[in-house]
């Protein structure tokens, strides 16, 4: 093959972002820096040939956003060439960032800190955690001044959180491990049983970007908890209320731009559960819906997005397309 353009992920610290530009250095080839939900998107578009706006719901674990924050429970106004942002789960503080993602117990503190507030270290829960109590302390003191945290939207640090405050996993020793194990423990419990726990179990703050707001569910969780309700029956809960949520965000979104098709991408959508519970509530709203079949929904398929992407951007305006040849420029994907 002849090469035209090199397209990557839009994080300028990735291995494969520096040698995309090493590349392009050598050949002279332009760049198209694409942002990694936007790819997610395109990627799900262009497995069933839809070139068409479609409203798209993206969960992973994490993906730089094109604000330079870390993203990762979006919904993504997005055809193939352009992707707006429109909706998100609340973002978490999360202390020591990437640490996270493995000690899922920080993921359950920033959970608590956007329920409680401020007092939200005075909980039992979070001296179960941590019963050593210089360590949590000083993770307590990170999330309240804000010191050493990661702002994330990330569906997936919902899932590690939910899942080390009932008690499934408290660190992910391989990636997705403590989801995977909370969608087991919901396994053995029907949606309906677990429809009344999940009621009311979200609310939305509106905004630039609709922010959606899971805390309703953590509070009842606890007191669930505490009232001796089995770590099953709430993990199923946790499942619906997330179901619930994103269908209500994306019919909105529907109702307002006419789009009647909605597409679930990211490395979340592994969870069968939760692909299974939100299909049914979108085409119970007379939605249609696009899940993957071919194409990995998580970040196996990201290069087949970005492709995508770049080729749609450089078909949709050829007098860019030329002008980066000669310029030696980069175009970015922008959400």
């Amino acid at each position: 093959i002849q090469p035209r353009w090199i397209a990557h992920d839009l994080h300028p610290d990735y291995v494969s972002t520096g040698w995309a530009r090493e590349l392009s250095r050598r050949t002279g080839l332009p760049l198209v820096a694409v942002q990694h939900h936007h790819a997610h998107a395109a990627s799900l578009l262009a497995e069933h040939g839809r070139s068409a706006r479609t409203l798209v719901v993206a969960c992973d674990g994490v993906g730089y956003g094109s604000d330079g924050g870390a993203w990762g429970g979006e919904l993504l106004l997005a055809d193939l060439a352009s992707a707006t942002r429109l909706a998100r789960l609340r973002p978490l503080r999360l202390p020591g960032g990437d640490a996270a993602a493995k000690d899922t117990r920080r993921c359950t503190l920033a959970l608590l800190f956007n329920t409680l507030g401020d007092g939200f270290a005075d909980h039992s829960v979070v001296s179960r955690l941590y019963p050593e109590k210089a360590q949590r302390d000083l993770l307590c003191q990170m999330i309240r001044r804000n010191v050493q945290c990661a702002s994330s939207s990330a569906a997936g640090r919902y899932f590690d959180g939910v899942a080390a405050l009932l008690g499934v996993c408290s660190d992910n020793a391989f990636e997705g491990r403590a989801p995977m194990l909370l969608e087991a423990a919901a396994a053995s419990v029907p949606a309906q049983e677990a429809a009344a726990l999940a009621e009311d179990g979200f609310g939305v703050f509106k905004g630039r970007l609709d922010d959606i707001d899971l805390s309703p569910l953590v509070r009842t969780t606890l007191d669930e908890q505490a009232r001796g309700a089995s770590a099953s029956l709430l993990a199923a809960a946790f499942h619906t209320t997330m179901a619930r949520a994103w269908s209500h965000i994306a019919t909105q979104y529907a109702h307002r731009t006419g789009i009647d098709t909605v597409g679930l991408t990211g490395g979340v959508f592994c969870n069968e559960r939760l692909l299974d519970e939100l299909s049914r509530l979108l085409m119970r709203k007379g939605l249609g819906v696009l899940r993957h079949h071919r194409v990995p929904p998580g970040d196996g398929g990201i290069s087949y997005g970005q492709a995508a992407v770049a080729a749609a951007q450089f078909a949709r305006d050829p007098e860019r397309r030329r002008w980066s040849l000669s310029q030696g420029t980069e175009v970015q994907s922008c959400v």
